[in-house]
Order: C-alpha cells, then sequence, then structure tokens
C-alpha cells in the first residue's frame, strides 16, 4: 500500500508514481488464444498525463481517461486514445478546477462526468464534466467539513437523472461520505459513515432496482472495510464486514452483478493475505472464491472486475512482497483462475491500478507506471 499523496490523514491509496521491481521489455505477446498489446506510452509528447489510475472510457468514438498527474501543470489530465495508438491530451488540469483525478469517469448524453481526488477552489476535489467538444464545467467544489465530503476516488453512477458517488473524507465523522449531485451541480450529503458501518468508501456504487451498493476500504467490525447497501435517500445498511479470519480485506473496487450475485476483490486479505475475489449475495452472504498466491498469479487486486462470456476478469496491482509489477486474470464463478498476463515492468507496463472495460470483445485497461517513459500505458488483452 502506498500513502496518499494528499494531506488528509485517512486517504485511501492514491499511490506514487515510479516504483518498479524490473526493466524487463515486452511489447506483445500471446498465449494460445490470448494477445496482449501495448497500445500507449504515456510522455511521448510534451506536457503529456503521467500515472493514470483509471479504466477509459468509450466516448466520442475513441477511449477517454484521466491521468492522476502530469499536464502542463502537473495536475493530471483528461486524455483521448485511439485502439490503434493516437492519443490527444483533452484536458489539463489547473489545480483551481481539480486535481488528482482518480475516479472513473461516466458518459451520459453525450456528456463526460467525473470526479478529482483533490483541486477545487476548496482543495479537496471537485465533480466535473466535459462534452465532446471539450467544454468543461466545474459541477461542485468538495469542502471536506461537517457539511460536506472530501477527496473522492469514487466514479459516478446514474440512478434516473441524478448522479450518486462516494467521498472519503468529509462528513459528520470525517470518514466520508455518499453525495448525490445534478448535471447543473446541485449537491447533497446524503449518509455520513460513522466508523462502525464503514469509513473512506473508494468504490464507485452499483445500481440495482434503486439500491446503491458499495465497499469501504476501513471501519466496520474488524476495521478492515465493509460492503453495504443505501437507499437513494441515503440510508445505510451493512452487509458484511470484512477482516475476520481468512477473508478478505481493504476492499476498495466497484460490484459487478451476476444475475442477483455480487462479485468483487479485496486488495488484502484471504489465506495467504494478499487480497481475494469474493461473491455476496444480495442481502450479505458472502464467500472467498479465490486467495491470491502471490506467485504468476500476483498479488493486490485493487481493481473491479468485469464480466465477459460468463467469466470474471480482473487485474493485481503487484508489489515488492510478491515479486510482481501485476497482472490480469480470469477467474470463473467456481473460483479456477488462469493469468493471462505478467506485467514484466517494461514496455508492457507495470501496476494496473483500475479496472478493465470491455469494448468489442477486447479488454481495455492502463498501467500506472513503466511503458517506455516510465509514466504509464494503456494497453489491450483479448483473452
Amino acid at each position: 500500500m502506498g500513502l496518499s499523496a494528499c494531506s488528509h490523514e485517512t486517504a485511501g491509496p492514491v499511490l506514487p508514481a515510479g516504483s518498479l521491481i524490473s526493466s524487463n521489455s515486452s511489447d506483445e505477446v500471446g498465449a494460445g488464444k490470448v494477445s496482449f498489446r501495448s497500445i500507449y506510452s504515456f510522455g511521448k509528447i510534451a506536457n503529456d498525463g503521467v500515472a493514470p489510475q483509471t479504466s477509459p472510457v468509450l466516448f466520442n468514438g475513441a477511449l477517454y481517461g484521466t491521468t492522476t498527474a502530469g499536464g502542463s501543470m502537473g495536475f493530471g489530465t483528461v486524455y483521448s486514445v485511439t485502439p490503434q495508438g493516437t492519443e490527444k491530451v483533452r484536458r489539463t488540469f489547473k489545480g483551481t478546477d481539480g486535481s488528482q483525478p482518480a475516479g472513473d469517469m461516466i458518459v451520459s448524453s453525450k456528456v463526460l462526468y467525473g470526479t478529482t481526488y483533490t483541486g477545487g477552489k476548496i482543495g479537496f476535489g471537485v465533480v466535473f464534466s466535459m462534452s465532446s467538444s471539450g467544454a468543461f464545467k466545474v459541477l461542485h467544489n468538495f469542502a471536506d467539513n461537517a457539511e460536506d465530503g472530501g477527496f473522492s476516488q469514487s466514479g459516478l453512477v446514474k440512478v434516473g437523472s441524478t448522479f450518486y458517488g462516494a467521498t472519503e473524507g468529509g462528513g459528520k465523522n470525517d470518514h466520508g461520505t455518499l453525495f448525490s449531485v445534478t448535471s447543473t451541480g446541485d449537491e447533497k450529503v446524503l449518509h455520513s459513515f460513522s466508523g462502525t458501518d464503514g469509513a473512506e468508501p473508494g468504490s464507485t456504487l452499483l445500481a440495482i432496482n434503486g439500491s446503491l451498493y458499495g465497499t469501504t476500504f476501513a471501519g466496520g467490525k474488524y476495521s478492515r472495510g465493509t460492503a453495504f447497501r443505501a437507499s437513494l435517500s441515503g440510508a445505510v445498511k451493512v452487509l458484511h464486514s470484512f477482516g475476520n479470519a481468512t477473508d478478505g480485506a481493504l476492499p476498495f473496487s466497484r460490484f459487478v452483478d451476476i444475475a442477483g450475485t455480487l462479485y468483487g476483490t479485496t486488495g488484502l486479505g484471504g489465506a495467504n493475505g494478499l487480497g481475494t475475489v469474493y461473491k455476496m449475495t444480495l442481502g450479505g452472504q458472502e464467500n472467498v472464491i479465490y486467495s491470491f498466491k502471490g506467485g504468476t498469479d500476483g498479488c493486490t487486486p485493487f481493481a473491479g472486475l468485469v464480466v465477459l462470456t460468463n467469466l470474471l476478469y480482473g487485474a493485481t496491482f503487484g508489489s515488492s512482497s510478491c515479486s510482481s509489477n501485476g497482472t490480469i486474470f480470469r477467474v470463473a464463478s467456481n473460483g479456477a483462475e488462469t493469468t493471462l498476463h505478467a506485467f514484466a515492468g517494461g514496455k508492457d507496463g507495470a501496476n494496473p491500478y483500475g479496472g478493465l472495460v470491455v469494448v468489442g470483445g477486447k479488454l481495455y485497461g492502463t498501467t500506472q507506471n513503466a511503458g517506455l517513459h516510465n509514466t504509464g500505458t494503456v494497453f489491450s488483452i483479448t483473452p
């Protein structure tokens, strides 16, 4: 686990760039039907972004994403990249309009919506929108006080005409909040976490049948995070407290729903203390289906899962403790795991922190480190 780059002492893992394990180089590999391709290495152009921590989203005919640093001001960027590797910086954050964008963006009515972890007029992050023409608006400046949240790594989810998200800080107990915001910037705090019901919610929420499902990175019965359900008005019910015995610990990723069963990852915990894949009913019955071993399968899966042809796909961040630069893996609902790619820490990148996205039968994602300029990559993998 790295320390946050901001001053909030309870903030979650916005991790620093540049910590590599090896300098081996790999550009394109194939193993059976699995094909991995490094599409773009950040740093190729002047004032390019640095250290992407989010999964890209299909928008305006290309893949759009954010970097937590870089750009002409050093506060991060919004970028686009084609599957052929043509990249453009679409927005350079100035600090006053946000800094360190770390949550996945969402597309609604041909407009991108997202959050930043810090920056804005007050310094505790913003909610922003950006049109296909590049028109950028700050919709809300977080205040990080008893009446408002601060430091959001959560992306947004839309229910009806309203967006919902989470902040790791702020609220009545400074343990984070759930909030709603409209496209015109009308923001409301719906819930302030107390610690017993969780703390530091970092995951993007999942909306199912008018309820919001998410996780907190800390708090709960064992102080190792919770899974919760919330109403759209903010009434929260703890479904599960992580951290007991060989259970997973420190969940940071969004859920994925398969026929009414939720699947997710935890960054640590499990039989080997190196992270898990778990499943959970909507009522909160949780079971670990895979514990990472720290070998060729990697360790510390901070990213969430995606579904392709009834199989789950995800990424591990890796660490020096398991001698890994991260992996891309596949796991069946019964827990059978296959490692599809182990990052070498060279041209192929290292340390995928954001999740994967499915576009046209391929998986796309980013690495926070390595690449040709040691500032991260965009990659594709065909399983």
